[in-house]
C-alpha cells in the first residue's frame, strides 16, 4: 500500500495525481490528514478529498501546544504500527511538516516521496542541503523517547511541479497534473478571478503596501468586474472594507482554486494574481494563453524575508520565460504615491 501524509488542499491534489500516475501496482492508497489551525484550510481540504472521491483513513486534530501535539502523536504512532508491514511507499506532503515527516520515518523500509506544497518547493534545496530554514518556521524538534524524528529521510524522490535541483541520492520526478489536463475553460465575457495573497497576513509585506499594489492592479484591469478568491490563511477582517471600496467581490470558495475553476458554474475571462502556485499549475495543465494568466509584479525590495524574496524572484523569472503568463510591471504608474 501507499500512504499519503497531507495537510493542505494543494497537497491533496498532488497526492491524487501521484496515486493515479505513479501507482506502481499498489493495491491500497490510504490518506492521513493532519489538520491545521486554520478552519478554512481544513474545510477546503475535506471538500477536496470528497470531490476527488478519496476517503480519509485517519485525521489528526490540530493541537496548539506541545503537550497536545505529543498526545496526538502517541495515538498516531500506535495506529501507524498496524500498517507497518504493508506500506511500500510514503508520500510526505510538506518537507517542513514535523509530524508528517516523523510519521514517514516510522517506515524506514518504505520508499519516501515528497509532494509539492506550493512555491515553497523552490526553497527545498536550501532547506535540504544547506540547513536554511525559512524565517517563519520554528526550530526542528525530535524526541527519541517518543520515536518522534523530524529529520527528513536520507533518500527522497521529489514529485514536483518545479524543476528543483537535487543532489544524489535524491531524485526528481515530474508532476504534470494529468488528471486536470485541459479541463479549465474561460469566458471572454466573464469577470477576472484574482487569486488571493496572504503576504501581509504573514508579514512579508505590509498591509499598506498590499492595499497600494492591489488598488493599482484593480485600476490596470479597468472596467472588468473582479472577483477575489482569498488565500486560506488570509485575515479577511482586515481587508473586507478595502475590497468593498475598490468594487471587488469576495468569493467564498469551497474547493482549491484549480478545482473551483473546473467545477464552478462561473468562468473567468482571465486569472490574475501577484505570484502564486496556482499560476504554475494552470500553466502546466494547459489553461494559459497570453492575456488569460496575469501576474502583477511585487517589488522585491518590499519583501521582508529572504525565503519569500527567493520565491518571488524565481517565480517572476519563470513567468517571464513562459508563453502563457503575462507579467505586469508598469501598473504603479496608474496610481502614483
Amino acid at each position: 500500500m501507499h500512504l499519503y501524509l497531507i495537510q493542505s488542499p494543494l497537497q491533496a491534489i498532488n497526492a491524487f495525481e501521484a496515486r493515479h500516475s505513479i501507482a506502481d501496482g499498489a493495491e491500497r492508497h490510504e490518506v492521513l490528514v493532519f489538520e491545521q489551525k486554520e478552519a478554512l484550510n481544513n474545510r477546503i481540504l475535506a471538500n477536496t478529498l470528497r470531490t476527488l472521491g478519496w476517503n480519509v483513513w485517519r485525521t489528526v486534530p490540530f493541537r496548539p501546544g506541545n503537550a497536545g501535539k505529543m498526545w496526538e502523536w502517541s495515538k498516531l504512532r500506535l495506529a501507524l504500527g498496524t500498517l507497518r508491514r504493508n506500506v511500500s511507499r510514503v508520500y510526505i506532503g510538506n518537507y517542513a511538516a514535523g509530524m508528517a515527516v516523523a510519521a514517514a520515518n516510522l517506515f524506514p523500509d518504505a520508499e519516501h516521496y515528497l509532494l509539492d506544497d506550493g512555491t515553497s518547493s523552490i526553497n527545498f534545496p536550501a532547506f535540504r542541503y544547506d540547513g536554511r530554514r525559512p524565517e517563519h518556521l520554528p526550530p526542528s524538534k525530535s524526541i527519541p523517547l517518543l520515536g518522534y524524528n523530524t529529520r527528513l529521510p536520507e533518500e527522497l524522490t521529489f514529485f514536483s511541479l518545479y524543476d528543483v535541483p537535487l543532489r544524489p541520492p535524491d531524485q526528481l520526478r515530474s508532476n504534470r497534473l494529468t488528471f486536470l489536463r485541459d479541463a479549465v475553460r474561460f469566458d471572454s465575457a466573464g469577470p477576472v478571478f484574482f487569486i488571493g495573497s496572504c503576504l501581509p497576513d504573514v508579514e512579508v509585506i505590509t498591509f499598506d503596501q498590499f492595499f497600494e499594489i492591489f488598488r493599482a492592479a484593480r485600476r490596470w484591469l479597468g472596467d472588468r468586474p473582479v472577483i477575489y478568491y482569498p488565500h486560506r490563511r488570509e485575515l479577511m477582517d482586515r481587508k473586507n472594507d478595502f475590497f468593498q471600496d475598490v468594487g471587488v467581490a469576495i468569493a467564498e470558495p469551497s474547493l482549491p482554486f484549480e478545482l473551483e475553476l473546473i467545477h464552478g458554474e462561473r468562468k473567468p475571462s482571465a486569472v490574475a494574481t501577484f505570484y502564486s502556485t496556482a499560476l504554475d499549475t494552470l500553466k502546466i495543465i494547459g489553461a494559459g494563453t497570453r492575456g488569460k494568466l496575469l501576474s502583477f509584479h511585487v517589488p522585491e525590495e518590499w519583501i521582508q524575508t529572504q525565503a519569500h524574496r527567493s520565491i518571488a524572484v524565481h517565480s517572476y523569472e519563470d513567468y517571464r520565460r513562459s508563453a502563457e503568463i503575462g507579467v505586469v510591471r508598469d501598473y504603479f504608474q496608474l496610481n502614483p504615491v
